[in-house]
């Protein structure tokens, strides 16, 4: 299998356009996800553990998620399956959890999976020793991960609005 590294996709040249398709589209669908959020009743109640005083609307991941794969097929971006199968994964996982809510540790599972799918697909970070690029990519895409579902729990920040 080949690898693909990080820097590779980074100075393909490729990537600034398809950025911006996500980050406009991702700011489109956004109004029409949380409107249909909360005519669905999809929405995180305030509690003492969340910042959030009033209901916030929840499934922000779908907007990201349409965002980003409309901004890869119409921009003609090649994504390697190493990317493909760990952001399904992470958007099911998502949408599990503003359901029916996970427990940490079955969400901390999960991530570790798609960023190991990542890591055994090839994706790698080539700047460091081989050794240590595995461990180091595999920590990275866990903490992103959780950077960003932190974020979200604080009051649907992910996703920029509420």
């Amino acid at each position: 299998m080949n690898s693909v590294t990080v820097s590779n996709l980074l100075t393909s040249g490729s990537v600034l356009l398809p950025l911006l398709v996500s980050f406009t589209l991702t700011a489109v669908f956004t109004p029409t996800v949380i409107l249909a959020a909360r005519r669905a009743g999809w929405l995180a109640k305030p509690r003492a553990d969340r910042w959030h005083t009033r209901p916030t609307a929840l499934m922000g991941g779908i907007a990201i998620f349409l965002g980003t794969v409309c901004a890869w097929l119409f921009t003609g971006h090649a994504v390697p399956v190493g990317l493909w199968v760990p952001a399904v994964w992470l958007f099911f996982l998502g949408l599990i959890d503003d359901r029916v809510g996970l427990r940490p540790h079955l969400k901390l599972i999960g991530q570790i999976a798609a960023a190991a799918m990542a890591v055994m697909c090839g994706i790698h970070f080539d700047v460091f020793p081989p050794v240590l690029a595995l461990p180091i990519t595999l920590f990275w895409l866990v903490g992103i991960t959780n950077a960003v579902n932190l974020l979200d729990n604080m009051d649907g920040l992910a996703r920029g609005c509420r």
